[in-house]
C-alpha cells in the first residue's frame, strides 16, 4: 500500500472516530496525553502516529489497529468500559421497577391499608433521576436531554396526582417552562462547545505551515 494512502486512510479514520465519540481535537489529544496539534496534523495527513500510538488510539475507540488501517472501517463497538457503565446503568434503572413491583407485590399479599398501585407511578421520576445521574457521570452532555425531560415531565404526573391541591393540573403548566428553560441550557452549552472547536480549528490553521 502506497505510503500516502495510508496516510490519508489514517487520517480519514481518526477524524471519523473522533467525531463519532464526539470529542474535539483537543479532548482526544487530552485523553490520549498529547497535544492538539498532533491529532490536528495526523487528520489533515501531514504525518503518521507510531505504532504504539496506534495501538492506543485503537483501545481508546474499541477498535484494532486493522481497523484504522482499513478502507471501510467498521462502525464503532461499544469497548468495554462502555459496556460496563451501560450494564451499571440499566442495573440501576431496573432495581427501581424492582423495588416497585416488590413492594407492589408485599402490600397486596398482606392487604395492606393502602393502595399499592401509586409505587409504579413514583418508580417513574425516580428511575429517570437514575438516568440523568448516571448519565451526567458517564455521557456526553448530548444524552442528558431526554432523560432529564422525562424527569420534569413524570413528576408533574406524580404531583399532579398525588398532591391534595385544587387544580393540581398546574404543575403541568409549571413543567412548561422548566422544560424551555433546560433546552435553552442544552442549546447553549452546544453553541459555546461548536464556537470553541471553530475556534481551536482557526487556531489549527493559522498555525498549519505554509
Amino acid at each position: 500500500m502506497e505510503k500516502e494512502k495510508v496516510k490519508h486512510i489514517i487520517a480519514k479514520n481518526i477524524q471519523r472516530y473522533r467525531k463519532l465519540n464526539r470529542l474535539t481535537q483537543l479532548e482526544l489529544a487530552n485523553k490520549l496525553n498529547y497535544s492538539d496539534k498532533s491529532i490536528s496534523k495526523w487528520e489533515r495527513g501531514e504525518g503518521v502516529p507510531d505504532i504504539y500510538v496506534l495501538v492506543e488510539l485503537a483501545n481508546f475507540f474499541g477498535l484494532t489497529v486493522d481497523d484504522l488501517l482499513n478502507e471501510n472501517p467498521p462502525l464503532v463497538p461499544i469497548n468495554a468500559k462502555q459496556k460496563k457503565h451501560l450494564m451499571i446503568t440499566l442495573t440501576a434503572f431496573a432495581s427501581v421497577w424492582v423495588v416497585a413491583v416488590m413492594f407492589y407485590a408485599i402490600a397486596t399479599m398482606v392487604s395492606a391499608p393502602f393502595e399499592a398501585w401509586p409505587a409504579f407511578l413514583i418508580a417513574l421520576p425516580v428511575s429517570f433521576i437514575v438516568l440523568v445521574v448516571f448519565t451526567a457521570i458517564w455521557s456526553d452532555y448530548h444524552y442528558l436531554l431526554i432523560p432529564v425531560s422525562l424527569f420534569i415531565w413524570s413528576l408533574a404526573l406524580v404531583l399532579t396526582l398525588f398532591i391534595p391541591v385544587d387544580r393540581s393540573y398546574l404543575f403541568f403548566i409549571i413543567a412548561i417552562p422548566v422544560q424551555i428553560l433546560i433546552l435553552f441550557i442544552f442549546f447553549v452549552v452546544r453553541y459555546r462547545k461548536k464556537e470553541k472547536f471553530y475556534f481551536q480549528n482557526q487556531s489549527n490553521n493559522e498555525n498549519r505551515p505554509s
